[in-house]
């Protein structure tokens, strides 16, 4: 079993003290710590913490400051996955904070995951563990230390912080994540450059980025391009042509965090390579310095692939900066490349009013092996709260059979139910809020949808190269009277 540790800090502070009374140190002023589990909020106060430096720079964190105040947490992970780990912004305790979080057997430092100072909101420290200095899932049972504390030499840091600690999922397979691990920013009006391979043509409603603005603050973008060429040697006098523009609605959410804005029309590229201008409009990117080893960025699926890049503080003129790495993130708006021939769509609407929607996309491009069919099915629009599952066969009628509140249109040959318990072949999941089937059977990648096998469990079914099978999803549609269900349309794939 690993041993994590997370430690908050506080950088040394010069103030006199009295000379009769001293506050108590907390208990967990010192590694080793007490032990938190699960995900939730930890109060902290580190008024009266020493000013240690208990653990060894190492890895990662050997950047990170030394000789400053901390508190110690030792976290148990409760489940696989990534998580975050946030403080409360300077705005709301008045003062600034800094984590350090270690995977490590003891108290020396080793192991170290990543540190931070401000890529959280108006000085909080952020870390997340897709984008970490060493990024990778946590593992269920095995434990972390987090070291947090407050950063600053001159307000003496009084009251309560507190740790927060949230499950986060991947990006979706069709999404090209780079990084929020900013140390370095523009100008106001500012340009980012990179290089965008796409291996087929692709369209975006909106991009997610860093600014350097506080949270709150309006903010915006344009994207130009050059196609067929790379940004190098093009940032300063290139043929470049604006493609897209936000719609004016984005409101920054502070250093360190991505700020979605959406665009006024979906931006299309074609396949191939592409040189990316990104202009920050009336705001001042927060970008990364690169170092040749954090330059490179593909989507799970290989459909988007980033080389950057470079960056001028006003755009297309000036001194080039350069290696700049943009820190966000892009996502193709259907999930690239949409996968499959839909039938019995749009299917019957359920007790919401809309019709279930199921869709697919390829995880890494396509291929079968390794007991897995590379396909990944989503679903949308369903009821919140309604359990629902997959179903394959061999062929289809369309509009099926009346069955409940819908069609079932896999019902003219051999069908096969994708809940078997305990396999890969299960795909029960329940409906999030936003209509979205959030799988509870650990089988899928991104949390939601499912991944499919290449078998069903006990069953004569068997994906092959070359081969045809037809999905939909059956799930409750109970608002509508009790017992009732309904199906989403249907999608055929060939493999």
């Amino acid at each position: 079993m690993n041993l994590i540790y997370i430690a908050l800090s506080v950088a040394s502070v010069a103030f006199a003290t009295s000379a009769t009374t001293m506050a108590q140190e907390p208990l967990n002023d010192d590694c080793p710590s007490p032990v938190i589990t699960g995900i939730g909020i930890f109060p902290f106060d580190v008024n009266s913490a020493n000013a240690t430096d208990s653990l060894v720079p190492q890895a990662a964190c050997a950047a990170r400051p030394t000789n400053f105040k901390d508190v110690f947490f030792t976290w148990t992970c409760p489940s696989d996955g990534h998580y975050e780990f946030y403080t409360e912004d300077d705005l709301t305790v008045g003062y600034d904070t800094i984590m350090v979080l270690y995977d490590g057997n003891a108290c020396d430092g080793s192991g170290c995951i990543d540190y931070d100072d401000d890529d959280g909101a108006n000085f909080a420290s952020n870390i997340n563990t897709i984008t970490a200095a060493v990024p990778g899932p946590l593992t269920a049972g095995d434990t972390y230390v987090i070291q947090v504390g407050a950063w600053d030499n001159v307000i003496i840091p009084t009251g309560t912080n507190q740790l927060t600690i949230d499950a986060v999922g991947p990006p979706p397979a069709y999404c090209v994540d780079t990084t929020y691990q900013n140390n370095n920013a523009g100008s106001a009006g500012g340009a980012v450059y990179f290089d965008l391979t796409a291996s087929g043509s692709l369209t975006f409603d909106s991009i997610d980025t860093n600014f350097v603005e506080l949270a709150g603050t309006p903010v915006g973008i344009e994207i130009w391009t050059i196609p067929g060429q790379s940004y190098a040697g093009q940032e300063v006098g290139g043929s470049w042509s604006q493609i897209g523009v936000d719609d004016g609605t984005a409101i920054a959410e502070g250093l360190g965090a991505p700020t979605t804005l959406n665009f006024a029309s979906p931006v299309s590229l074609p396949a191939g390579l592409n040189a990316i201008a990104l202009v920050a409009v009336g705001s001042s990117h927060a970008y990364t310095n690169g170092t040749g080893t954090n330059q490179n960025f593909m989507s799970t699926n290989g459909a988007i692939t980033l080389d950057l890049g470079s960056a001028t503080n006003v755009a297309f003129i000036g001194t080039l900066l350069t290696p700049r790495v943009w820190n966000g993130t892009l996502c193709e708006s259907s999930g690239v490349p949409s996968v499959g021939t839909a039938f019995c769509s749009p299917s019957d609407p359920n007790s919401t009013g809309s019709s279930t929607t199921l869709t697919g996309s390829w995880i890494t491009g396509g291929g079968i092996s390794g007991g897995m069919s590379d396909l990944h099915l989503e679903v949308t629009d369903g009821v919140s709260g309604e359990l629902g599952y997959f179903l394959v066969g061999n062929s289809f009628a369309d509009p099926g059979a009346p069955v409940s509140n819908g069609y079932f249109c896999l019902a003219s040959g051999p069908y096969y139910r994708c809940n078997v318990a305990g396999t890969t072949s299960n795909s029960i999941g329940i409906f999030d809020a936003a209509g979205v089937l959030q799988n509870f059977a650990s089988t899928s990648s991104v949390g939601s949808g499912f991944d499919v096998p290449d078998t069903i469990s006990g069953t004569v079914m068997v994906i092959l190269g070359g081969s045809t099978w037809n999905f939909q999803v059956w799930h409750r549609d109970t608002p509508t009277a009790v017992g009732s269900s309904n199906f989403s349309n249907g999608l055929s794939v060939t493999f």
